[in-house]
């Protein structure tokens, strides 16, 4: 889908994200509990995950032998485990918050988690697709309110980053003022350990000796 475009890698990442999420939000809680269910109406009897991408309980659709089909029906089953990575091209598999389902039925119009599970199956793609089109006309409608958001979170970020330098500079500099009042301990003889020091008097003792010398 985002082939060629700019940022693909990106976007294709937040389809992923929004393709898991529509799993999380959207799964029919009967798939979990059932090993063997009843066929949904029109639609093939669900089937075990156990296919060529793995999985994790029942599917919505039967798969078939083979993995060429096999792939194109994963690509139109919602509940299949690798339909979000044939379907977005993700290569991620960072899963949402389950929080996050009672927010989307909280805030988007349009959006019920029970009725979008009551369709999981009967919708199968285009239900996913649906999901999609809500969420980015939520983003659009709330794009003013979420990026006013967004800037204030920018800005009290800077203002604790200022305050903060400002501290450190606050407590460093009298503690370097201390530094350059003390300054360096220096010894005048501790260069004179392998010769004597002009003017010096002290040439064995500087060696350690204790002999006193004269002036050179």
């Amino acid at each position: 889908r985002w082939e060629g475009r700019y940022g693909e890698a990106f976007l294709s990442e937040v389809e992923g994200v929004a393709c898991r999420t529509y799993q999380l939000c959207c799964r029919d809680p009967a798939l979990d509990g059932i090993g063997a269910a009843e066929p949904a109406s029109g639609l093939p009897e669900p089937a075990s995950g156990d296919s060529l991408f793995g999985g994790v309980g029942p599917t919505c659709f039967a798969s078939p032998e083979g993995a060429a089909d096999e792939v194109a029906v994963a690509a139109q089953d919602p509940s299949a485990p690798s339909f979000c990575a044939l379907v977005s091209g993700a290569s991620l598999t960072l899963d949402p918050a389950p929080a996050v389902c009672a927010a989307l039925d909280q805030w988007v119009d349009g959006f019920e988690s029970s009725a979008c599970q009551a369709d999981f199956c009967t919708h199968g793609v285009d239900g996913y697709v649906q999901f999609v089109d809500l969420c980015v006309s939520f983003v659009r409608t709330n794009a003013l309110v979420m990026g006013a958001a967004l800037s204030v979170l920018v800005l009290l970020q800077l203002v604790l980053v200022v305050n903060l330098y400002d501290l450190q500079r606050r407590f460093y500099k009298p503690h370097l003022n201390r530094r350059v009042a003390v300054g360096p301990v220096y010894s005048p003889t501790a260069h004179c350990s392998d010769r004597p020091c002009a003017g010096s008097t002290t040439w064995g003792a500087a060696r350690g000796k204790g002999a006193l010398h004269g002036p050179l």
